[in-house]
């Protein structure tokens, strides 16, 4: 550990003088520079812009960070986060939300700033990102009905809405009526993230619980209409509207649905949403909703679903309307979400369910008749009534839940992994045999609930990944994937700060393990460029696991594999055709200053360099170094100007650099800018 924070202190202290511009000091200058009052509201970014990389919308004046247990998080953010104020706090995911002072630091200011950087007591920092959408399909053609089925009679009732259950398609394909000769969802609480619902709805009155709003921190009243949308009360109702031959019926009608806004018409944002997660677990939830998605990977969502899963709730998402065969699709592909596609009344899937191998499974999602808010009778409404015909794998997902709770009801002691394999194997194979990207496992059906969940273990695996050349430092940002030999499933992550990723509650058996990075535009990869991420691939056999140990697991007790990073070539070639009478020494520096090698270059002329091999020769263990150079002038050479370029070739690929030479610059950086001061990454 002392180790590591002499590293970083000499990395935070040379950035200092990158930032300041200061070309022309001594090197020697910048080692003694005091950092503790650098006004980071002026400096001047260096690296490309986060925001124009990262093409994520995320509030500018928040970020969300995520620190170790026992850490003084005030401290913390005193020290490194300057003007900036905890406005919220998850003490159980150990997750705070900064609002920052933009006069003197915003989220893109923030990221160039902490690039790098390793904060001890701090596992992540990211910004509150607010770019997950609800993947809907509103109809808006009143003779629907009649184009499925030849006929735009409703089945009339005395009193009340007229009777569209025969207009459910998927309630015949998923065999509802079998279902519920075992179970209708009595007891069992669907937390449902969305845009509200509307509790005044004849088919949904008495079905709700008490919700939460976590933009507001405020509790939903169960008998009002706190939809922002509509979208919130047309999933409840596919759960769990009541079964009383008027208006629709849900696929687990006992069922109770606990609304979670999280939709304000917008995405309210992760570090909310993280809130409204821990809330609904905390609060009775026994399975998690999400009828929405999109975006990138999120630390603080990630961690408020693995609360959920090792809290033993069923979580369902939606894999999107894109179409397209993707693999980032959050919060559907997190391993051990139950990520839904959307197939239609013939069981195909439809045009616009998103592909992947996160697809665990596909419902009904096309032409879905459900609930809306009362108030849009009117206007959205089919012949004036509060329902409506929408398609969307929002519509496929709440069937997901609705089974779910069926399965919990009839069998209370499963855990979620077993849920999830419940679902899975009673699944109807549509689409390509076996697996696939577009249906997963298949169609859900009511044969899940005749499977016995004993018979499904888990199983569990941790990837490392170290550098060969410095095991001490820790490489986060680095991608993982799982690929289940046998089907072809496969599963996502990301090495925390700690170095690894927690696969938990995945299929026992062979996989193929797929490793790419550190990423780096995450803000604790070690790496500035692209270049120097590492790719790997590797085998390894997952064994089953017994399940408690996952509930709280020790990352120590878990089986793992180790990657070891390896930079395979750091090259220099450089040369000028410049004149000059001085001396010009090109060097390769470690932050501690050391000197790693070093050459003249000598007029209008050119030279390369094993850079990679005078490193090992030195035997460092150092992550970071510094291409400079060093002008000595000859007697009476007062006018100078001498350009330098070349390219760096790292891990095979060219890196132009160049730096220029002149009587106010006779010290500095070799880079792809000039001389901005980057550092060179070697693993």
């Amino acid at each position: 550990m002392k180790k590591r924070f002499s590293i970083i202190i000499g990395l935070v202290v040379l950035l200092t003088f990158i930032i300041s511009g200061c070309m022309n000091l001594n090197i020697s200058d910048v080692i003694n520079n005091d950092t503790s009052e650098t006004d980071f509201s002026g400096s001047e970014s260096y690296l490309p812009s986060f925001k124009e990389l990262s093409n994520r919308k995320f509030n500018n004046d928040e970020l969300v960070v995520g620190y170790e247990a026992g850490a003084n998080v005030e401290e913390i953010i005193a020290e490194n986060f300057k003007g900036a104020t905890i406005e919220r706090e998850i003490d159980k995911l150990n997750a705070v939300l900064l609002k920052l002072d933009t006069d003197i630091m915003d989220v893109e200011k923030a990221f160039e700033i902490l690039k790098g950087k390793k904060i001890e007591g701090i596992r992540y920092v990211e910004p509150n990102y607010t770019d997950r959408e609800i993947p809907v399909i509103k109809s808006t053609d009143s003779n629907i009905i009649q184009k499925e089925t030849g006929s735009s009679t409703l089945n009339q009732v005395e009193e009340g809405y007229p009777d569209y259950k025969e207009h459910q398609y998927a309630l015949d394909l998923i065999g509802a009526e079998t279902a519920w000769e075992k179970a209708t969802g009595a007891g069992v609480t669907v937390g449902l993230l969305d845009t509200g619902t509307d509790g005044t709805h004849p088919d949904l009155e008495g079905q709700l619980v008490e919700g939460y709003d976590p933009y507001e921190d405020t509790i939903i009243n169960p008998e009002i209409d706190y939809d922002s949308d509509g979208h919130g009360t047309h999933t409840a109702g596919i759960i769990a509207a009541k079964n009383d031959e008027k208006g629709i019926v849900g696929l687990a009608p006992d069922a109770k649905i606990m609304p979670i806004r999280i939709f304000n018409p917008g995405y309210i944002g992760d570090y909310a949403v993280a809130a409204g997660i821990v809330w609904a677990v905390d609060n009775g939830a026994d399975v998690l909703s999400n009828s929405w998605g999109g975006g990138g990977y999120s630390n603080i969502l990630k961690d408020a679903f693995d609360y959920a899963l090792t809290n033993d709730v069923v979580v369902v998402a939606s894999s999107g309307n894109d179409t397209t065969d993707q693999f980032w699709h959050y919060p559907s592909a997190y391993t051990g979400i139950i990520g839904v596609a959307a197939s239609n009344a013939v069981d195909e899937i439809t045009y616009f369910s998103s592909r992947g191998e996160y697809v665990s499974v596909a419902a009904p999602g096309n032409n879905v008749i459900s609930s809306i808010p009362v108030r849009l009778a009117g206007s959205e409404g089919v012949e004036g009534e509060p329902y409506a015909y929408w398609a969307g794998t929002s519509m496929a997902c709440p069937y997901v839940s609705a089974l779910a709770a069926l399965i919990k009801e009839e069998y209370p002691d499963a855990n979620v992994y077993q849920i999830r394999k419940m679902i899975e194997e009673g699944a109807v194979d549509i689409d390509e045999d076996g697996y696939d990207t577009a249906a997963g496992y298949g169609r859900i059906s009511s044969a899940s609930l005749d499977l016995d969940p004993n018979v499904y273990e888990a199983g569990a695996l941790a990837v490392l990944a170290t550098s060969k050349r410095n095991h001490d430092m820790d490489l986060a940002g680095v991608n993982v994937t799982l690929e289940n030999k046998e089907t072809g499933k496969r599963y996502y992550g990301k090495t925390n700060d700690s170095a690894y990723e927690l696969f938990a509650g995945i299929e026992p058996g062979d996989y193929e393990v797929i490793i790419g990075g550190p990423e780096y535009l995450y803000y604790n990869a070690p790496n500035l460029r692209m270049e120097e991420e590492l790719g790997y691939v590797t085998e390894t056999t997952v064994a089953a696991i017994n399940y408690e140990d996952l509930i709280d697991p020790i990352i120590n007790d878990i089986p793992r594999i180790e990657q070891e990073f390896e930079t395979t070539e750091f090259e220099l070639t450089l040369g000028t055709v410049d004149t000059f009478g001085g001396t010009l020494t090109i060097s390769l520096i470690n932050i501690f200053q050391e000197t790693m090698t070093n050459f003249n270059l000598l007029s209008e002329s050119a030279t390369s360099t094993n850079l990679l091999a005078a490193i090992d020769e030195k035997g460092h263990d150092i992550y970071w170094y510094f291409l400079t150079y060093q002008y000595e002038q000859a007697d009476g050479e007062d006018d100078i100007s001498i350009y330098v370029e070349g390219e760096v070739s790292m891990n095979g690929y060219p890196i132009p650099v160049f730096c220029e030479v002149t009587p106010d610059s006779t010290i500095g950086f070799i880079d792809e800018y000039g001389g901005a001061g980057l550092w060179w990454t070697v693993y």
